[in-house]
């Protein structure tokens, strides 16, 4: 069972009650677990598979912000707060959870004094935006599709005999949106890329034949 990521491998009885709390969910892929600016009535422990986190931009399309997976628990500010759902999360993959109504929810974090775990979960979490806001402000797009690849290959990857396959069906449209880089952009690194031998691409797939050589590619460029 995945291990809710405000809380350590340690605290197995608090895993436990969560668990108890919980339902048991499942969702193909390409369903939208959560909508921007609507009320949120549930949190969402992500047990397997992998999801999508975007914000609507002012042009009418959505910018992709992360990649999230087994462990993640979806929904907390909003849940907390009472405020509106900020970000639209959808399904990359089937994903299965375990789903916790928001009072409910509530209820184990004040009554297990979990707040400042909490607190300490969301301020990573703005950490990491922070980290990401300085790569697509000082890295080339070469540099940022790179780190992108080696980001999910840990996060995502499956060791095959060809190299580290990342098994989600990512469109260019959504490669484009996660570094702030246009469709073609993409098609020119994934062509780089595939020229140098670095990956393979399928319909769905795409293997990493070398993740040692792509992260060289941002460090030896800095």
């Amino acid at each position: 069972m995945a291990i809710l990521n405000f809380l350590t491998a340690a605290d197995e009885e608090l895993q436990r009650e969560f668990e108890q709390l919980a339902t048991q969910v499942q969702f193909p892929r390409g369903h939208v677990l959560f909508y921007a600016g609507q009320p949120v009535r549930s949190v969402l422990l992500i047990t397997s598979g992998y999801v999508t986190v975007s914000i609507p931009s002012e042009v009418g399309m959505d910018v992709l912000l992360s990649f999230r997976g087994p462990g993640e628990v979806l929904g907390i500010g909003s849940a907390l707060t009472g405020e509106l759902q900020s970000n639209t999360v959808k399904a990359i993959s089937e994903v299965e959870g375990l789903d916790v109504p928001a009072d409910a929810f509530l209820r184990f974090v004040q009554e297990r004094h979990l707040e400042a775990n909490i607190i300490r979960h969301l301020m990573e979490r703005m950490r990491e935006a922070d980290q990401e806001r300085t790569r697509l402000a000082h890295q080339s797009v070469g540099e940022r599709f790179a780190n992108l690849l080696v980001d999910l290959a840990a996060m995502t990857g499956r060791q095959g005999d060809s190299g580290v396959e990342i098994p989600l069906a990512l469109s260019k449209a959504e490669l484009a949106s996660r570094i702030g880089a246009s469709r073609e952009a993409v098609n020119l690194q994934l062509r780089k890329l595939r020229d140098a031998g670095l990956i393979l691409t399928g319909r769905r797939t795409m293997i990493v034949r070398d993740v040692e050589e792509l992260r060289k590619l941002v460090t030896e460029a800095r």
